[in-house]
């Protein structure tokens, strides 16, 4: 962040040693923003489907726009990301309408959006998400999460990434993956993006505002 930007950090969590609550409280009180905890409880979630590489936390961002109601916008980021530059940017770009603000997934969008069968053609990545909480609220979006849930559990394959390309399907606003940068290494493909949004991703590689790492994590 830069000098005069205030953050207010809301850290999602089931359970957390108390050693590590305290160490996250100290950095970040030292760097004069604000924390929230919001407990979660895991079996909230008991019936939805968890996809092998995740938890039950995973379907935890669901929840924020209706844990949080004072709040008109949130930046849900994974904690798999490394920020390099300020979020405002991000933060007060114009959604155009939508409910979020997205990054096309790197790999197999298209393949994948022709699975789910997404009338707007393209899958996100839910690893960065910025939300406007009251269009979320307005539109009753964690009811139609559950129902979706009940409804297509044969087909969901990546949890709660499948559920909510779904059903934001033509609510989505799509950002550019500067902010959301995912290297594929690892899946031994490459990206389907095209256009200027590849020519984004290939700035991103040198220069990205978010760094995701979806696959291999650092170790030091």
């Amino acid at each position: 962040a830069n000098y005069n930007e205030k953050i207010n950090f809301i850290l999602m969590y089931d359970v957390i040693d108390k050693k590590y609550k305290n160490i996250i409280e100290k950095i970040i009180n030292k760097s004069g923003h604000e924390i929230t905890w919001l407990h979660i409880s895991s079996s909230r979630f008991k019936e939805f489907p968890c996809s092998s590489w995740v938890t039950y936390a995973a379907w935890f961002r669901c929840l924020l726009p209706d844990l949080l109601p004072d709040l008109d916008k949130i930046l849900y980021l994974d904690s798999d990301t490394i920020i390099r530059k300020s979020l405002v940017p991000l933060f007060y770009s114009d959604l155009n309408g939508a409910t979020v603000g997205v990054i096309e997934d790197v790999s197999d969008s298209k393949k994948t959006a022709e699975r789910l069968g997404l009338n707007d053609g393209f899958y996100f990545n839910s690893g960065v998400m910025l939300i406007d909480c009251q269009k979320w609220r307005a539109n009753d979006t964690f009811k139609k999460i559950e129902k979706f849930v009940v409804e297509n559990k044969d087909k969901i394959v990546s949890s709660d990434q499948d559920t909510l390309n779904s059903v934001l399907d033509g609510q989505k606003h799509r950002v550019s993956p500067i902010y959301d940068y995912m290297e594929v290494w690892w899946r031994k493909n490459n990206c389907d993006y095209t256009g200027d949004y590849l020519a984004d991703y290939e700035y991103a590689k040198t220069d990205a505002t978010i760094v995701h790492f979806t696959g291999e994590k650092p170790i030091s």
